[in-house]
């Protein structure tokens, strides 16, 4: 059985690296990105099972993004 990915799409980087080490130790794999263009980029190449997207992003709105 492989690991799910989570992917994160966050412009706070510290925040998303909290948040991806919670993860971790809780089992989950995680890839994190900080733009809504690389999360677009993300998705398409890696497939997550799950996105956790921030609604205020520098180059997006999250609510587009996930439409």
């Amino acid at each position: 059985m492989t690991q799910a990915l989570i992917l994160l799409v966050d412009d706070d980087a510290e925040l998303s690296g909290m948040v991806a080490e919670l993860l971790a130790r809780e089992g989950w794999s995680t890839h994190a990105v900080l733009t809504g263009g690389d999360g677009e980029r993300a998705v398409a190449e890696l497939a997550p099972d799950v996105v956790l997207l921030d609604v205020m992003l520098p180059d997006a709105n999250g609510y587009e993004l996930c439409r």
